[in-house]
């Protein structure tokens, strides 16, 4: 949690970090859709759907071990 060191926090700061939030929850929602559009596509392909979450958890995986 972020704590400010001076309790004057102006009304503009506190109005631009809330939009830059709302901005990056809109943003986050619109690219989730769009994985559940991939996965709904990748399904109509006839492949495993839980396999491919298997998979990019692996790779996701190696990639933190790096």
């Amino acid at each position: 949690m972020t704590t400010f060191s001076n309790q004057n926090v102006s009304a503009g700061l506190i109005k631009q970090v809330v939009s830059q939030i709302e901005n990056l929850e809109e943003k986050k929602s619109e690219i989730l859709s769009d994985i559940k559009d991939v996965f709904s596509e990748a399904k109509s392909h006839g492949l495993d759907v839980g396999i491919l979450r298997k998979i990019i958890k692996v790779r996701k995986m190696k990639d933190e071990d790096d």
